[in-house]
């Protein structure tokens, strides 16, 4: 089952290898970063 995270734009922005355990759908990533900084993606599963 493979995964697209997708930005805010609408770009797919990586690919991901899902791991076992999430049915497709989409999911809100939420990301943070080493200066304090979160960001969220959607995640998109097929």
């Amino acid at each position: 089952m493979s995964g697209e995270l997708i930005d805010i734009k609408k770009n797919v922005f990586e690919k991901y290898t899902i791991p076992n355990g999430l049915t497709a759908g989409m999911y809100i990533m939420r990301i943070r970063y080493n200066n304090g900084k979160s960001r969220r993606y959607k995640l998109l599963v097929k």
